[in-house]
């Protein structure tokens, strides 16, 4: 910026009288980061760019650290002696090696640690000279050399000499004209410029030396100026902004540059020739030497969040950010200014007479017609921005609203005006409004309102007059004669749909109709037919979406289609064919709502979320949104038009955006990085040097590493991300592969983070891309490894093949004893069975030597007698006879006896119940001991298929009455038999002593053992317990065949 002395005293002496020379600014547009966007406060003292493209603010509360979407805040911790030590942050640098320094208010100066986020402190020790002078940190500023020189409150200059130690200039060892210092400037002949709170010092580098009032002539005036900000120009100047206002150093004097009031300048910078002042509390000066002109943007006259400017700061890309003390950060765009704006909030006679425009028309006259949603019309002149309203609003004229769809200037000087339900009007040729005529398009009733709603009217070539209705389909007049179409579902030549958005004729004369629920229509002329197009889900090639907006045909003759929700569509008649774009292809958004070309043939597109312009060479996109200057992102169907002299009119929701296309021909470079900003795993964030699941995944900064190693059991993973560029970082386009799992990349839209879940075992590569709002690219790739689980290595095959080979070796071992002690069991009960067979057999030997054979002997003798005594008394061989019946009375007896005890007839002769009975009757009689039985067994006998469970049951029965007179002392058994659902359970209770246990287990047991053994054989139970109250249970359940 090379300014002559002339024109600072020129200035100095105009700007008092500019104010009301040139109007107050309106088109100075800014966004802001507030607490609400996760600033850590509203009061901004200072801030940078580092060169990894993240943005660093110094608040009254803490560090920030933005990524666009995010802010990382660094805050002192109770005991963290690796956080920062101050919470209020006073000035930022990155030095020429990347570190950043920060100042703080009383807790020194820190050094920030990329990797880990360790704050190492620098503090005044008392004891140490060479310690830093005061714990209030002002400024810091890097030489030429590389070395860091630090501003303090009461402590003077500092160099760090690199050991931990200072070098201290001060007012007692130095010519330092004072130690509070503000602001520090190193310019190209590293000469170091020192604002104070009473003055200004130079500092030779060089020499080691203070030039001051030698050096500086007329700093004398600033002897008692509190300094503030140092900025330098172009011609080895410096700007100086104090309390008392600016001054200018121009290589030979200070002079002072009068402002329009006085105010104290707490920032400078510079923009294309414009300096840009923070002051005190007036908001924002920008001085125009060019022009000779001034402008303020404040509170009163434009979005700026706050009038007390703290810091201004141009980044690398251009933007220009200004903190405020109270109000956070605002962010200006210049070239936001190259787009014209045009509201309702501007005071008339230069105010929209509504904000939500419809549609806009250039008259022959050059005025432009703006219909408005609820305002009638407004009236602009172009060249003096003045706005007139038309209120078309007259039950008079039969018009009963002002919402304004659509406008025509016909070639014979009608205008027509079409409305939001209440039809479609006729101005005359030569007449005002209040000529206006109603056109009514469907037959009512005389004097009846019009109840039309007319989207769009277009005047074809050979003067045709077509009309789009919602509802009423397509009207066309011609000479006098109103034709209506309507859709007809048994009509497929018919038109289809009966809501008709836009009309557009192409360079054929072929008229082509866009319908909201009929897709795109083609009139053909021949025929008075229509054939339409419409999406087919599934076919790929056919429209992206039935509802259709726009229709436009570009410099190639080709169509295109803009579409509500499918984004635009080129159509290529020859093949049927529409290829379509979208947002995955980049477009601002997918309602697609105005298509115009511009002289280089590029394509522009309105959405319902910014301005895309298509580059026909390329096809690469660029996006334009309100942070470039349009009044809002979002626009209006058949909102736009292109003047003849070849400017772009957007109307939205909230008012009109003009620009001459070729303005925005220039493409930004991509001035942000790509970068990783966090990790989470299962929805937890990771931190450095954290622990998960026993390793540690981050040693530093994800965004510094090239690659990270998860356990196994951490394989759901978040991961964020964002393109540091700032020009409207939430509309940036991201597309994400995670090589090795997916196949193609997967678009996310502006969605700034990608999840896994259960990401298997391996290696693979999460490639990301970023695009910004112009279209331009960056990728970023990190390393993934998900280490195998455990169960997968070497290791665990082999101790898991020993542990199967030990359990084996266990089960085969315990299997073998239990065999063995079975096979023992078993010989006991059979050795125990054949001592039974065998006693069994000496007791029948017994019964029958002992009583059988004695009553034999005693009839054979008897038998002997008789015969060999023939001769003997008939008395006498009675007697004998006698005595023979009755031995063989009790021989029979005998007989029977032994039969009963080794099988009792009961098990042939009677039924289970009554074998049951019979063997409860012998024990009560045998024992005394009482005993209650109930047989419930369904009336029905047993089968002869189930004789041998009868004799089992019976068997179990005797041996369960035998173990209660042997071992229980019991006094009283209760027995209940049950006969259901196929199987047969027998329950004996007493109320003896009950069982041990152990008694059960051991292998003598015989009488346990049988009765188990014979319910094992039919596949039935056998269980004996101990009763809750006393006493010993034992059941049995066998299945009965059937």
């Amino acid at each position: 910026m090379r300014i002559s002395v002339f024109r600072i005293i020129l200035i100095s002496t105009l700007l008092l009288f500019l104010q009301e020379i040139f109007p107050q600014p309106t088109d100075y547009r800014f966004s802001q980061l507030t607490m609400e966007d996760g600033l850590s406060s509203n009061s901004v003292y200072c801030m940078t760019r580092d060169s990894e493209g993240y943005l660093w603010f110094g608040t009254f509360s803490g560090l920030n650290r933005y990524d666009g979407r995010n802010n990382t805040i660094f805050r002192p911790g109770r005991g963290d002696n690796d956080s920062i030590s101050g919470s209020v942050i006073f000035s930022i640098l990155e030095d020429s090696g990347g570190r950043i320094w920060v100042g703080t208010d009383g807790g020194g100066l820190n050094l920030f640690d990329k990797e880990t986020h360790k704050f190492k402190a620098y503090l005044k020790n008392p004891e140490d000279p060479l310690s830093l002078p005061s714990n209030q940190v002002f400024a810091i500023e890097e030489d030429l050399n590389g070395r860091l020189w630090i501003g303090t409150a009461g402590g003077g200059l500092a160099l760090y000499r690199g050991d931990e130690k200072f070098l201290i200039l001060n007012e007692a060892n130095s010519n330092l004209i004072n130690d509070r210092i503000r602001t520090i400037l190193c310019d190209n002949k590293n000469r170091l410029w020192i604002g104070t709170e009473k003055g200004l010092s130079l500092y030779d580098t060089r020499s080691g030396r203070f030039l001051n009032k030698s050096f500086i002539p007329g700093s004398e005036m600033l002897r008692e100026s509190f300094i503030r900000s140092l900025y330098p120009d172009e011609n080895d100047g410096i700007w100086i902004g104090t309390n008392q206002g600016l001054f200018h150093f121009d290589g030979e004097s200070v002079r002072s540059v009068a402002l329009p009031e006085k105010t104290s300048i707490r920032s400078i910078t510079s923009d294309n020739g414009y300096l840009w002042l923070g002051t005190e509390r007036s908001g924002i000066f920008i001085l125009d030497f060019e022009k000779n002109s001034w402008k303020r943007l404040n509170e009163e006259n434009s979005n700026i969040s706050y009038n007390k400017i703290r810091s201004l700061y141009k980044d690398e890309s251009g933007l220009i950010w200004a903190g405020t003390r109270g109000g956070g950060v605002n962010l200006f765009n210049p070239s936001s200014t190259l787009i014209k704006t045009y509201t309702a909030e501007a005071e008339a006679p230069y105010g929209l007479s509504n904000p939500h425009i419809r549609q806009m028309e250039e008259r022959s006259d050059g005025s432009l017609w703006v219909a408005t949603d609820g305002g009638g019309i407004t009236v602009l002149d172009r060249k003096t921005s003045r706005m007139d309203w038309i209120d078309v609003n007259d039950r008079d004229r039969g018009s009963e609203n002002d919402q304004i769809y659509s406008l025509l200037e016909d070639s014979q000087g009608r205008q027509w005006i079409g409305t939001d339900g209440s039809g479609l009007f006729m101005i005359p040729p030569g007449l005002s409004i209040n000529d206006v005529v109603p056109i009514p398009l469907l037959n009512t009733e005389p004097g009846s309102p019009n109840r039309e709603t007319v989207w769009f009217i277009h005047e074809s070539r050979e003067g045709s007059l077509w009309i789009g209705t919602e509802g009423s389909g397509l009207f066309r007049m011609k000479e006098g004669i109103l034709t209506q179409y309507l859709h007809d579902p048994g009509k497929p030549e018919g038109l289809n749909g009966n809501a008709v958005r836009c009309i557009f004729e192409d360079s054929q004369n072929q008229i082509w109709v866009g319908t909201w629920d009929g897709g795109l229509n083609l009139y053909m002329k021949d025929l008075d037919e229509f054939k339409s197009f419409v999406r087919s889900p599934g076919k790929s090639g056919s429209l992206s979406d039935t509802s259709v907006n726009v229709i436009f045909e570009d410099q190639m003759n080709r169509l295109w289609i803009g579409t509500a929700g499918g984004g635009v569509n080129i159509f290529y008649p020859d093949d049927i064919f529409f290829r379509t774009i979208s947002t995955r292809e980049g477009l601002s958004g997918d309602n697609i709502y105005g298509i115009l070309d511009d002289e280089e043939g590029n394509i522009w597109l309105s959405t319902d979320n910014g301005l895309s312009r298509v580059n026909l060479t390329d096809e690469r996109i660029q996006n334009f949104s309100s942070a470039d200057g349009l009044v809002g992102d979002e626009f209006s169907q058949n909102a736009y038009i292109k003047t003849k002299n070849g400017e772009f009119f957007w109307g939205g929701p909230g008012g009109i955006s003009s620009f001459h296309p070729a303005a925005l021909n220039f493409e930004n470079p991509l001035t942000g990085h790509l970068q990783i900003t966090a990790l989470s795993i299962h929805n937890l964030p990771v931190k450095i040097n954290q622990s998960v699941d026993g390793m540690v995944i981050l040693d530093k900064d994800i965004s510094l590493k090239e690659s990270i190693t998860l356990p196994y059991s951490a394989n759901n993973l978040t991961i964020r991300y964002s393109l540091l560029s700032y020009i409207d970082p939430g509309k940036h386009q991201y597309t994400v592969q995670l090589k090795g799992l997916e196949d193609r990349p997967r678009f996310l839209g502006n969605n700034n983070e990608v999840s896994y879940a259960s990401v298997p075992h391996g290696e693979y590569e999460l490639e990301i891309k970023g695009s910004d709002h112009n279209g331009q690219n960056a990728v970023k790739a990190l390393k993934i490894i998900v280490q195998a689980p455990f169960w997968m290595h070497l290791w665990f095959y082999f101790l898991t093949g020993l542990l199967l080979f030990l359990i084996l070796g266990v089960i085969i071992w315990y299997r073998l004893r239990g065999l063995n002690k079975n096979n023992a069991q078993l010989r006991s009960f059979s050795m125990h069975m054949e001592q039974a067979r065998e006693e069994e057999r000496r007791g029948a030997a017994r019964d029958y030597h002992d009583e059988l054979g004695q009553q034999l002997t005693a009839m054979k003798f008897d038998l002997y007698w008789l015969n060999s005594h023939p001769e003997s008394s008939e008395n006498i061989r009675k007697e004998k006879i006698t005595t023979l019946l009755e031995i063989v009375n009790d021989s029979i007896e005998s007989v029977r006896s032994i039969s009963t005890n080794l099988r009792p007839k009961a098990l042939d002769n009677l039924t289970m119940e009554e074998a049951l009975e019979w063997q409860s009757r012998r024990f009560r009689k045998r024992t005394g001991v009482s005993l209650d039985i109930l047989i419930e067994m369904g009336g029905k006998p047993f089968t002869e298929e189930n004789q041998e469970i009868k004799t089992a049951v019976f068997r179990i029965y005797q041996e369960i009455l035998t173990n209660i007179i042997r071992h229980s002392a019991a006094s009283k058994v209760e027995v209940r038999v049950v006969k259901e659902g196929g199987n047969l359970s027998l329950n004996v209770r007493d109320n003896g002593r009950g069982i041990n246990k152990n008694t059960e287990k051991r292998d003598d047991s015989f009488g346990l053992i049988g009765m188990r053994e014979r319910c094992r054989h039919f596949g039935g139970n056998f269980s004996i317990d101990n009763y809750p109250d006393g006493g010993t249970i034992v059941r049995i359940n066998l299945p009965l065949k059937e």
